[in-house]
């Protein structure tokens, strides 16, 4: 396997597109919070993932659940992500640091250089299970449509295999190969009062194109409490048979529902038009999920000058948009001046910048 001494090697860049939608959807669906096992769980051949909700059941609201993912395995397991197979929200334990990466061929080992900014690759992996261990987190998720499936995606390696293709820290930014007793050591399970740092390993494979992960598809069924104004009342409203699709708006106890190239924010006492949504659920995902009093707005070039006399309005470093914050109790005002100007909402994540609403043609 050949590497450049300055740089992450070519061929280990070529899959950068099959993770690259990645980090658009990391963390999309709440925090996570990971955590292993006590002790190690009792060896049943097989990658075992155990739900449980921890809020009220409600149907349409953003629930809490509680992942666990148990490596019942004789091997090892390298998490990936977890997602939902249809719609937004991604849980991702394959990271990139914003740190250089240069890899010396001499030593065969990899230098993480912090003085050295840099978007990186997604090299870095938080989770590295061994035979009996646990991880778990906890993801918001919209109470609607259960069972659902939800896709695992990880590498499960032998020992050997592990010892060739994943490289653990080694010192002073250093991440190296490990073999025999100093390697069994690292893997061996972890216990509460173990440190969960050394964990944290570098792999190169990652990216390849050709060595893709493990899928294990996941049914989540949760038994839901109906509201009171269920969605038949709200679809009857609209005087509508079935909607395209619908969501809801947690914060304001509204269905959204699209039929069409029309969406509604519906409850029994009112029925509002909305603008053009890019993306329905993932918005109001975002806008129940949120803790600030304040919601931050991307204005897209031009359709700054629509809104410069109603809300303080500051650039963007390093582009041309400009940036609002929207008091949440505006946001309904927002949304007609956004449909009667004739433009959409959409939602917009990225590692640096979180989740922002943004305003486009």
């Amino acid at each position: 396997m050949r590497r450049s001494s300055t740089s992450i090697p070519p061929f280990l860049r070529r899959g950068r597109a099959f993770f690259s939608a990645g980090w658009i959807l990391l963390l999309a669906g709440g925090c996570a919070t990971p955590g292993h096992s006590p002790t190690p769980a009792p060896a049943t051949g097989r990658l075992e993932i155990i739900s449980t909700l921890e809020t009220d059941p409600l149907e349409g609201e953003l629930g809490r659940v509680r992942i666990r993912i148990r490596n019942g395995t004789p091997g090892y397991i390298l998490l990936v992500d977890f997602r939902p197979a249809e719609g937004p929200g991604r849980i991702g334990w394959q990271i990139p640091r914003s740190a250089s990466v240069s890899y010396d061929p001499a030593s065969d080992t990899f230098l993480l250089d912090r003085n050295k900014p840099s978007r990186g690759a997604e090299l870095f992996n938080l989770a590295l299970l061994s035979p009996g261990e646990e991880i778990s987190f906890r993801t918001r998720l919209r109470l609607l449509q259960f069972p659902r499936t939800f896709l695992l995606h990880y590498f499960r390696y032998d020992l050997p295999g592990l010892a060739r293709d994943v490289y653990m820290p080694i010192g002073e930014g250093r991440y190296g190969r490990l073999t025999g007793e100093e390697l069994e050591a690292r893997l061996r399970p972890q216990t509460e009062t173990s440190p969960a740092s050394h964990r944290m390993v570098l792999f190169p494979f990652a990216e390849q194109v050709d060595r893709r992960p493990v899928t294990k598809e996941i049914e989540i069924g949760l038994s839901l409490r109906a509201r009171s104004f269920p969605l038949p009342s709200a679809l009857a409203k609209l005087g509508v048979a079935a909607a395209d699709s619908h969501t809801f708006f947690s914060r304001l106890g509204l269905w959204v529902i699209r039929s069409g190239e029309t969406a509604w924010l519906v409850s029994a006492k009112r029925k509002i038009a909305l603008p053009t949504l890019r993306n329905d659920e993932a918005l109001f995902h975002f806008l129940d999920a949120g803790a600030h009093s304040k919601i931050e707005v991307v204005f897209r070039k031009e359709t700054k000058t629509l809104f410069a006399g109603r809300f303080a309005l500051v650039a963007d470093p390093g582009g041309n948009d400009f940036l609002a914050f929207v008091p949440r109790e505006r946001l309904l005002p927002f949304f007609e001046l956004v449909r009667e100007f004739g433009l959409s909402l959409d939602v917009e994540r990225s590692p640096r910048k979180g989740e922002r609403m943004v305003v486009s043609r």
